[in-house]
């Protein structure tokens, strides 16, 4: 277990939240129950972390396997909305480790349609693992239909050393937040999906002005935050979820199923209210200037400081907090999602926010990836902190800005 799991785990366990996600999948065509549990059993066969299980002594977590083997939850597929009745049901139980499995899959089975839901313990799989090894799932479930024997998958099930990255753990003084109460902080989510022209619209457009898709999305972000006062007017702090992959060398693939991203803060003046260029291109310097100069290495030393004392769940708890908006983006996934007799429409993913957030201070996040060619934009949010339509308003404003951009 490195650093940034072993964060994690604390945070799960210091606060009523879970440091968890899910994967939403909608497909079309027909899905065999027996075919699919086949694939997940193949798939969980090959890699470690998905026979995982965590065990406590005292303020001590570590990985151990279980026997365990996955199992389904089936619902009946009614509307396409029901996915977030089901990431609730999936998420709420606490992944208490404990000889249970870290990550659990749901299914709405419909006639020729319907959904999968797949859900992770933070722990053992990010947004980019948790997609590959659902494409693996799905590609095994395609070769079992043909009456295929399942390929065998290359993981790695070595733990990435962080110290590759030449990061040193300082000793230095940690920054004591105010003491913590458990607030049965709730998160909720929403979704939108821009379609194909649109989608390619924004690619082109930040060709043409030499930007990155996440730098765009942030801005629109940040500044629907701003106009719905969720977040200081003046002055607030843009952060960026950044993975850690392309750091190693070789760079590591999306199928090595660990945790491995530090966040990113850049200061925003929203003094004079910036055009989404202007924050884009400001915010993309910025994100690529801390890069340059190692800050991912810098957080990554924050954390190993923040566990190097072993401290307890609630004392780790106090430690982390974050503010304003978040972007995680995933990028463009790399498959069609054509499996044969079955093929996905959407992904899309949420997570679940409380064991980051204070009650009395606003924090949101904004999920995005691209898949067949159009761009899926998920908001997580408090209920506590934003209303349901608020948070529709917060989410449609970042997509009329972005539809609004122009191509010369």
């Amino acid at each position: 277990m490195n650093i940034i799991e072993r964060g994690e785990c604390l945070l799960d366990a210091g606060s009523s939240g879970n440091m968890n996600f899910s994967v939403i999948c909608c497909y079309r065509g027909t899905c065999e129950l027996n075919l699919l549990r086949a694939a997940l059993s193949h798939v969980q066969s090959e890699h470690i972390l998905l026979q995982s299980t965590i065990y406590w002594d005292e303020q001590f977590c570590e990985f151990y396997r279980t026997n365990e083997r996955i199992e389904l939850s089936l619902y009946t597929y009614q509307q396409e909305s029901q996915w977030k009745e089901i990431v609730d049901q999936q998420m709420s139980p606490k992944f208490t480790g404990q000889g249970n499995l870290l990550w659990r899959v749901a299914v709405a089975l419909g006639e020729q349609q319907g959904l999968m839901v797949f859900s992770f313990h933070h722990a053992i799989a990010d947004g980019l693992s948790a997609v590959a090894m659902i494409n693996q799932v799905l590609e095994t479930y395609c070769l079992l239909s043909q009456g295929n024997s399942p390929s065998k998958f290359r993981f790695s099930d070595v733990v990435p050393d962080l110290d590759s990255l030449n990061f040193k753990t300082t000793v230095s003084t940690i920054q004591e937040q105010p003491k913590r109460t458990d607030d049965e902080l709730k998160s909720s989510y929403l979704m939108v999906e821009l379609d194909n022209s649109t989608t390619q619209r924004i690619i082109d457009w930040n060709h043409e002005h030499k930007i990155h898709m996440n730098a765009t999305i942030n801005s629109a972000f940040t500044l629907a935050l701003s106009k719905y006062e969720f977040i200081n007017s003046k002055q607030t702090i843009a952060t960026t979820v950044v993975n850690l992959r392309r750091f190693f060398q070789p760079s590591l693939p999306w199928e090595i199923m660990r945790l491995l991203r530090v966040c990113l803060e850049t200061p925003v003046d929203l003094l004079v209210t910036p055009t989404i260029e202007s924050l884009a291109a400001y915010l993309d310097q910025q994100l690529y200037m801390q890069l340059g100069n190692g800050d991912h290495l810098v957080a990554l030393n924050s954390i190993a400081t923040a566990v190097s004392d072993n401290p307890s769940p609630q004392r780790y708890w106090q430690r982390s907090v974050r503010s304003g908006g978040i972007i995680t983006n995933i990028g463009q996934i790399p498959f069609e999602g054509d499996y044969g007799i079955l093929n996905l429409e959407k992904i899309f993913f949420v997570a679940n926010i409380e064991p980051i957030v204070l009650t009395h201070k606003n924090c949101a996040v904004i999920g995005a990836l691209t898949f067949k060619n159009k761009l899926f934009l998920t908001l997580f949010y408090i209920k506590q902190q934003l209303s349901q339509e608020h948070a529709k308003e917060i989410l449609v404003d970042v997509k009329q800005r972005l539809e609004s951009l122009t191509v010369n």
